[in-house]
């Protein structure tokens, strides 16, 4: 079963996307495709035999608002009760594809005028030195979007050809997953936010 989702300019497209995943995942599996555009979004839970695929174009945006982001069961030793933009646990056989973008919105949980030297005073730093400095985390690792991409328990997933940026925090995670698939994928995140870990 394929589906199709446009740009309508909806605030939360969320709701929207889990049930078309949902639709394709009770027929059997098939292809969500999402147009040109762009879509701002809280979590969403991935299934088995779904693939996700981004047109050209089209730009996937955590939406502002930690409340849009619900636990998702798993509890990560480091950095406590997981939040996630995509997710899935204990499914098998998920894509994310295509050419378009996922943002995952550091700037929600960063305030990028502040930074945090370690072991310096900032009156010690060179220009050269504050552009490398990490900058202020606003929230506690349990308030923020801690594994933005996260497959647990999972196999069979491929991940191709998209634009990851903006991580506030790693930005792409498999525990405990078998037979993934990454390639073609372009990883921009900013240096001087905390944790912006690729893959």
């Amino acid at each position: 079963m394929n589906k199709t989702v446009f740009a309508t300019g909806e605030a939360n497209y969320a709701t929207i996307l889990q049930n078309a995943v949902n639709e394709i995942a009770l027929a059997g599996g098939g292809t969500l495709t999402l147009s040109a555009g762009l879509y701002y979004s809280g979590s969403v839970e991935l299934k088995s035999n779904v693939c996700l695929c981004l047109e050209p174009g089209c730009v996937l945006k955590a939406i502002k608002g930690i409340e849009h982001f619900e636990p998702i069961g798993f509890r990560h030793l480091e950095m406590g009760s997981t939040r996630s933009l995509l997710w899935a646990r204990n499914a098998s056989n998920i894509t994310l594809c295509g050419t378009g973008t996922i943002d995952l919105s550091d700037e929600y949980f960063y305030d990028f005028s502040v930074i945090k030297p370690f072991d310096i005073s900032e009156e010690q730093l060179t220009p050269a030195m504050r552009a490398e400095c990490v900058v202020k985390r606003q929230y506690d690792m349990e308030q923020m979007i801690s594994q933005p991409l996260f497959f647990e328990s999972c196999e069979q997933i491929r991940v191709q050809n998209l634009l990851l940026r903006h991580a506030p925090c790693w930005t792409l995670t498999f525990s405990r997953c078998r037979d993934v698939f990454v390639t073609g994928v372009t990883i921009q995140n900013r240096r001087i936010t905390g944790n912006s870990d690729g893959i």
